[in-house]
């Protein structure tokens, strides 16, 4: 009898241990929509401040694939993410000096985006926040009319709902606009043109962890 009362205040003490830590990483992928309005572009050049106006088509999208972590004590989580996102963002370039130098482009940018979140579990539910570091990449659409600088990293902060059915995870989240940490510019025909910050955008992300 003495044995078994050990056992079982054994597994009890596992089980409370359990039920109070827990750790899982995995794989995560999903896309996104960017909301651009044109007050969101800063139409400037360092040559001619009223040569060049930028404002945006709508057409904009991406999306995302990477890995997460997430530590859990008791209903507290603490979730790092390291994700590869790529997005394309619609232009149109307006020459108010000379019209038929009117002209639209498309690019697709890669970043590498950190996340760092705080949640609070409660059942399958998770309420997360925290936030997203943005470090440019490079532009993968080829096109010279429209060049990033690389030395482009930006910060914003996201805020969603999870929810976890064993091992799938689903995240729906909104993010405001990211602050510029270094300058970021625009290269059309010569002329450099700083845009403004990083819009806000909202993202879905699908996730199966271990």
């Amino acid at each position: 009898e003495l044995k078994v009362s050990t056992k079982n205040k054994k597994s009890n003490h596992n089980n409370a241990s359990q039920s109070f830590f827990g750790l899982k990483y995995g794989i995560l992928m999903g896309g996104s929509y960017y909301f651009v309005k044109d007050d969101d572009i800063n139409a400037m050049t360092t040559y001619n401040t009223n040569s060049y106006q930028l404002t945006s088509t709508g057409n904009t999208k991406g999306a995302h694939l990477g890995l997460m972590a997430q530590i859990r004590i008791w209903k507290i989580l603490i979730r790092p993410e390291l994700m590869f996102n790529m997005n394309t963002i619609s232009y149109n370039i307006i020459d108010t000096s000379n019209a038929s130098n009117n002209t639209v482009g498309e690019q697709w940018f890669a970043y590498m985006d950190t996340p760092v979140l705080l949640g609070y579990k409660a059942g399958a539910a998770r309420f997360m926040a925290g936030p997203v570091w943005h470090h440019y990449l490079g532009n993968l659409s080829g096109t010279q009319d429209f060049m990033k600088d690389l030395k482009k990293r930006t910060i914003g902060f996201q805020a969603g709902l999870g929810i976890d059915i064993k091992n799938i995870g689903f995240d729906l989240r909104y993010e405001t606009k990211g602050k510029f940490l270094e300058q970021n510019t625009l290269l059309n025909s010569g002329n450099r043109l700083r845009a403004a910050e990083t819009p806000e955008r909202v993202f879905l992300s699908i996730s199966y962890s271990y």
